[in-house]
């Protein structure tokens, strides 16, 4: 986890583990295709109207895989019907046919409230004769005041002439039936259906096979198997022993599996455990009692614990996944290192031939922090090739371990000795000062992980996790660590108008104010359109001549006319306000900032730039306004008073 990177693109082989050989997913490279020519004159086109939108190219069709940062015009009619009339009107640059006849609604899933403004995801599914082009999908992104802000598309448009298979539904039965090493005559019959399956060099006809609660693609042409993924329908519930946070912070614990498949494997419909050369735990009354002492059976528990926790965090958050099902690999290779295998649709969790670290799948963090990146992936369509987003996938990943487990000590098990984390979510980290140097996603990935675990601590953390992945689906492939800030507020934007009543408004659009301050805490710059990161910083100290212990308050324009308490522990005895012009602070002595019970008031108009040092004393309601120029105040606060400062209010005026 540490040394590899987890987001890989391999062509190796996933063992999925039965009874018999295992069925084998094959893919192919995919191919780089250059834009064509219609697509780049349409992108031309759409720049003049929207220059301020971004594009990702699809490698393998030449059209656009996903636009961002734009907003139309208002279009008529239902969701649904906005996001048609959007992909007709742009079917050069998208390659969907105009009569949009090879798309089919799915769903739409609102985010918003009646009573307001909020954003719909149209979702469609490419269909050619008939048949659903797997893995495919087209999402609009359109507001419910009628406009359209972006589009992600897999579609493909290299489709193949003749859709007549060359091989029977009854073949490809057969020869599924021999991957499981089962004989078709023993079973009721199995349901084949023709699909469609993308390839290296297009659409590949296939035959969909459901067998023995297996899905196969058969190629129609050769009868190869080119996947197999099982398709659980049955939900049990099993139990089995499993750290529940780690072999570190913990004993063993009876824990229930849930969503289990009945097979008797560690299995769902959502994944599917297995050990290393496939070989897999089983037992027919669901219950996995081991021990410490039967390790590489231990760890598979451990895994499809977590997993499915972390699903079912996700899930009420408001994640749903696209794709299929995922298999985890327990005990694999001889490393330590845990990944995502974002072409494989799988994870795998190391263990150490040597015993220099602890098994990965034992650690709850890892599992989280690896589910959190099948999220990412499904969420944002990230490039797995940029640093910047590399950084995003590792950055939420932290975090999200962080949160789940309310712990901001990730990995003891890989740190070489429990008590040391391997990374932290409350660190330090700065943008840009903290960026690793070469491809180090995971220490620069540390800087996003810090702003959202800040952001954790101010506020609830439910929200926190719902404005951090409400996030993923607000940026592009190529996004940056500003895109997510910005895409972030949006976010938050939108939970708070999700709120049902006065009372949950006012909390959330509280809440939603710590969200740039989070970001520009750690030089993640706002757009100024969105209150920028003009920062204002409050220090105090416990000696009169700013000396003994410094406290330290960030003040952003989020903050104008707010009234917050200072954290000072009774020992406030010297204050420093640096400021720029227009901002005015406001200083009481109890915590409900009563202008009653103010004693002093500091104004910072637009003047020569200089540094003045005045002492106040008591000046009771509403007193005199000092003038000070653009720079630093420093306000030594009599000793009599010490410890009597309990809260701040500031304001922003006319520059």
């Amino acid at each position: 986890m540490q040394r590899l990177t987890l987001l890989i693109l391999i062509v190796s082989v996933i063992l999925s583990g039965c009874a018999s050989q295992s069925p084998k997913i094959r893919y192919a490279p995919s191919p780089v295709v250059a834009p064509t020519e219609a697509a780049e004159s349409a992108w031309n086109d759409f720049l003049q109207v929207h220059p301020k939108s971004t594009i990702k190219w699809d490698p393998q069709t030449g059209h656009a895989r996903e636009v961002l940062y734009f907003h139309t015009t208002k279009y008529e009619g239902a969701p649904t019907e906005r996001a048609r009339q959007f992909i007709a009107e742009h079917s050069a640059l998208l390659g969907i046919p105009k009569s949009l006849e090879s798309i089919r609604h799915v769903k739409t899933t609102p985010i918003h409230s009646e009573k307001g403004t909020g954003i719909d995801y149209v979702r469609f599914e490419q269909w050619i004769a008939g048949s659903r082009v797997e893995g495919t999908e087209i999402v609009v992104h359109t507001t419910t005041s009628g406009s359209v802000f972006g589009i992600h598309s897999r579609y493909y448009t290299n489709v193949m002439a003749s859709v007549q298979p060359d091989i029977s539904s009854q073949e490809a039965i057969s020869i599924s039936r021999r991957e499981l090493g089962t004989d078709p005559a023993d079973v009721l019959p199995d349901e084949a259906k023709i699909a469609f399956l993308p390839s290296a060099n297009g659409l590949k006809l296939t035959w969909k096979v459901l067998a023995d609660e297996w899905v196969f693609h058969v190629d129609a042409e050769n009868g190869n198997v080119v996947s197999a993924f099982p398709a659980i329908l049955n939900q049990s519930t099993g139990s089995g022993n499993a750290f529940i946070q780690n072999s570190c912070t913990g004993s063993l614990a009876t824990v229930s599996l849930e969503n289990l498949d009945g097979s008797g494997f560690l299995r769902s419909t959502f994944h599917d455990v297995v050990g290393a050369q496939g070989l897999r735990v089983s037992n027919p009354t669901l219950t996995f009692p081991f021990m410490t002492s039967q390790e590489k059976r231990l760890s598979q528990v451990g895994i499809y614990f977590h997993l499915e926790q972390a699903r079912q965090f996700f899930t009420r958050i408001g994640f749903t996944p696209l794709f299929l099902p995922a298999t985890a690999i327990a005990n694999h290779g001889k490393s330590c290192n845990a990944a995502f295998l974002v072409a494989r649709n799988a994870w795998r969790f190391g263990l150490s031939s040597n015993g220099n670290c602890g098994n990965s799948g034992h650690d709850g963090d890892i599992v989280v922090h690896e589910y959190t990146h099948k999220v990412v992936d499904e969420s944002a369509f990230l490039s797995t090739t940029l640093d910047t987003t590399r950084a995003i996938h590792e950055g939420v990943a932290d975090y999200f371990a962080a949160s789940f487990f309310a712990d901001p000590c990730i990995a003891e098990t890989l740190s070489g000795s429990c008590g040391s984390c391997l990374r932290r979510a409350n660190n330090q980290k700065v943008f840009p000062r903290d960026i690793a140097p070469g491809d180090k996603p995971h220490a620069t990935g540390k800087i996003l992980s810090g702003a959202l675990f800040d952001l954790r601590s101010e506020v609830n953390p439910e929200f926190a996790n719902r404005v951090a992945l409400g996030a993923l689906s607000g940026i592009s492939s190529s996004a940056t660590f500003a895109d997510y800030a910005r895409a972030a507020i949006f976010s938050a934007a939108a939970l708070v108008d999700q709120a049902d009543n006065f009372v949950a408004t006012l909390v959330l659009s509280a809440a939603a104010t710590e969200v740039p301050k989070a970001f520009c805490n750690r030089g993640i710059t706002i757009p100024d359109e969105l209150g920028g990161c003009q920062i204002v910083e409050l220090e105090w100290f416990e000696r009169q001549d700013f000396g003994g212990q410094r406290h330290t308050r960030r003040l952003f324009p989020v903050d104008h006319g707010r009234c917050m308490k200072l954290n000072h522990n009774d020992k406030m005895s010297s204050l420093r306000f640096h400021a720029v012009r227009g901002w005015k602070l406001q200083i009481f002595d109890d915590g409900d900032c009563d202008t009653n019970d103010d004693w002093g008031e500091i104004v910072f108009p637009a003047a020569a730039t200089g540094v003045q040092v005045v002492s106040l004393t008591r000046i009771g309601s509403r007193g005199p306004s000092l003038a000070s120029p653009l720079g630093t105040y420093q306000v030594f606060i009599q000793s009599r008073l010490a410890g009597k400062v309990s809260a701040i209010k500031t304001i922003q005026f006319g520059q």
